[in-house]
């Protein structure tokens, strides 16, 4: 079955390892026939949520929130996705601000649409690719605990998830089996 695949992109360097991750994971899901939209957050001028509370009030479940920036190019495609990747080198054993602040905005569709005061968050299958300098299952406890957390909140399905560990300088994934784990997740979607 063919799934609309899009890939938010929270890594800071252009060539980086989470961008040569995220090539592996997006050669091999294009190579079983999936569509995969990627979104690069660096580039993209998305503001910080503002927890006003206001998303969806337009009802134009596209762009559901009060704010308008390049989060208007990502509301569509997420609303059409059945999967949605989390990628991100680790930082202070979390994602990155550009990748927290674009998920934090996403909580718009739920608002947009929630009737009759129940929230209604989409439900989607995700995958999460993580790059690390360090290589021990610790230094990725506090990332996976919470990716697991978010999706049992909220009802997602986890398709898998990749830790590059020991990877701090552009390339050093290069001699890692990382990018082939993340080419081969992606062809069991």
């Amino acid at each position: 079955m063919v799934k609309k695949v899009i890939v938010l992109n929270g890594g800071p360097r252009v060539g980086g390892n989470t961008d040569m991750l995220i090539d592996a994971f997006v050669e091999g899901a294009v190579s079983v026939g999936h569509i995969v939209k990627q979104f690069d957050l660096r580039d993209m001028n998305i503001k910080h949520c503002k927890g006003c509370q206001r998303g969806g009030k337009n009802r134009n479940i596209n762009y559901p929130c009060a704010q308008h920036d390049d989060m208007d190019k990502i509301y569509p495609q997420y609303i059409d996705a059945d999967v949605v990747v989390f990628a991100s080198p680790l930082y202070c054993w979390g994602w990155t601000a550009y990748l927290k602040n674009a998920f934090d905005r996403l909580y718009a569709v739920t608002e947009a649409s929630s009737k009759n005061g129940t929230y209604n968050t989409p439900h989607k299958e995700c995958v999460m690719l993580i790059a690390a300098e360090g290589d021990y299952p610790e230094n990725f406890a506090l990332i996976v605990n919470y990716y697991e957390s978010i999706l049992n909140y909220l009802k997602w399905t986890n398709k898998g998830k990749v830790l590059a560990g020991g990877v701090i300088n552009i390339g050093d994934i290069n001699d890692k089996p990382s990018l082939q784990e993340a080419k081969k997740l992606a062809t069991t979607l």
